[in-house]
């Protein structure tokens, strides 16, 4: 018997500041790069220290393309 893909959750991780990623409108989004809320919440450090945010609304777009 096979397990269908769909219910085995996979996690994805993709660097926030991948140059692929699509920010629109780019200014509502702020980057920080210091590591200061690494050890904030759950789940460990961020990846590669970085966090990308908004206060308003805005959209990201990245094109994934794999199994």
């Amino acid at each position: 018997m096979t397990t269908p893909d769909s219910s085995v959750p996979r996690l994805v991780v993709v660097d926030d500041t991948d140059p692929t990623i699509q920010y629109s409108p780019a200014s509502a989004f702020s980057l920080d790069s210091t590591g200061s809320l690494d050890l904030v919440g759950y789940g460990g450090p961020a990846f590669n220290k970085t966090l990308t945010g908004t206060t308003t609304n805005a959209s990201l777009s990245y094109t994934f393309n794999g199994k």
